[in-house]
């Protein structure tokens, strides 16, 4: 159970920072669009396959906490 409890917080941490990526990818797009932030194509084409990669990452990371999630779940409620 304090395994569960401990992965459930780990995984909310997680999923917080994420949204946080998601949201200043999101503001930096919107600077490189509007001309605040200078980029030349080359390195908004690299930056935007980095992200992209980044991103690949942390979804198989969050599947991954998901499935440990699901797995202590039912170890849990078989104990019970």
């Amino acid at each position: 159970l304090q395994a569960l409890q401990l992965i459930e917080s780990l995984n909310q941490a997680f999923l917080a920072g994420a949204t946080q990526r998601t949201q200043r990818l999101a503001r930096e797009d919107r600077d490189i669009a509007a001309g605040t932030i200078k980029m030349s194509p080359r390195e908004v084409q690299m930056k935007r396959a980095r992200d992209l990669q980044q991103t690949q990452c942390i979804e198989r990371a969050r599947n991954r906490f998901s499935r440990v999630i699901e797995g202590l779940r039912t170890i849990v409620q078989r104990g019970l």
